[in-house]
């Protein structure tokens, strides 16, 4: 079995009530291998497509799928989400009996989706990893060594994505994450929804937010520049 996303382009996907943008669905159609790391700007969209892009490859495989968050209730937004694509799906076919439980969703095929945070005992979990604005964690190294651990299975993909922040650990698990063989490396900032015409802002949005962040924050939490690789260069 291939170890990249089931492509959303090219196999039957569960119908949803809204399209999905077009950069959000190039995440799906550029990954060329098992890893991705994905830079983001804040609101994105990415817990949301995500969601959708998982939920049909464990629908497509049968490959299991887990989303880890800095917290188990970050997790748990991402199972939101695909309990409303479900229930949009309902009224256009038959999916079969999905089981629900507290941090996770069955379903039929028997495939399994876990939503857990970096505390929680995953030891005996395996799938397919997506793991959440780790930049943010308390310990993003030891959040993407528990990824690894889960994911290692050469079925298995694994995806990250977040947010630049100001901590050390993370900028220099960024770059280890970075540096791997068959990584898909992506970045999505405020310019390039603007370059895309996505409605996920106005202008006098972005102007106004502009005036309230310092430039430093624009710059990390919208143009994904990470704060400590302007320090390097300096140095």
């Amino acid at each position: 079995m291939h170890s990249t996303p089931t492509n959303l382009m090219t196999s039957a996907s569960l119908p949803v009530d809204r399209p999905f943008l077009a950069f959000q669905l190039g995440w799906n159609s550029a990954a060329r291998s098992r890893n991705r790391v994905l830079t983001k700007m804040r609101q994105a969209g990415a817990d949301y497509f995500f969601a959708y892009e998982a939920l049909n490859d464990a629908l497509h495989t049968g490959r299991n799928q887990i989303f880890l968050g800095c917290s188990p209730a970050s997790a748990l937004t991402v199972k939101a989400y695909m309990s409303a694509f479900l229930s949009q799906a309902a009224a256009h076919t038959h999916l079969g009996k999905i089981k629900s439980g507290k941090a996770h969703l069955e379903l039929p095929n028997g495939s399994k989706i876990y939503f857990v945070g970096p505390k929680d005992l995953c030891a005996a979990l395996n799938g397919n990893v997506y793991v959440l604005e780790y930049a943010w964690a308390d310990s993003p190294k030891n959040m993407i060594a528990l990824a690894k651990s889960m994911s290692m299975h050469a079925r298995y993909h694994s995806t990250y994505y977040t947010t630049p922040s100001p901590s050390l650990e993370a900028w220099q698990e960024y770059k280890k994450l970075i540096s791997r063989n068959s990584t898909t490396i992506m970045t999505f900032t405020a310019d390039d929804a603007a370059a895309t015409g996505a409605e996920l802002f106005d202008d006098e949005w972005l102007n106004v937010m502009k005036k309230e962040l310092s430039a430093e924050d624009w710059k990390m939490l919208f143009m994904c520049e990470w704060p400590q690789a302007d320090k390097e260069q300096a140095a």
